[in-house]
């Protein structure tokens, strides 16, 4: 299961990746740039985590179909992979800086 910390740094740094703010892309609108994060979040938690889909839709309040679907539209999608991959470089140097920071404190 994913830390609440790790949850925390990754919507964090998807906010400032992609510019839509949390509450968009974690809520129920149906808009497609909110729909594209939320997409690209299942898939981190997904492939990253290792998450199973009910486990995903329990944290979006959505049915595994629902996840298994937006996880599929990341694999279809070229443009969503390449997001996705860039995505990755932010969080890894995102989630590195915070380590760092809690190895000094």
């Amino acid at each position: 299961m994913i830390t609440s910390i790790k949850k925390e740094i990754m919507t964090k740094a998807l906010e400032e990746f992609t510019g839509v703010r949390r509450l968009y892309f974690l809520g129920r609108r149906k808009r497609q740039e909110y729909v594209k994060v939320r997409a690209l979040f299942a898939y981190l938690l997904r492939s990253h985590e290792k998450m199973s889909y009910p486990a995903i839709g329990r944290l979006f309040r959505r049915d595994h179909s629902s996840i298994r679907n937006l996880v599929e539209m990341v694999l279809t999608d070229d443009e969503l992979m390449t997001n996705y991959n860039l995505f990755l470089i932010s969080y890894k140097k995102e989630y590195d800086e915070f380590i760092k920071k809690t190895m000094v404190s």
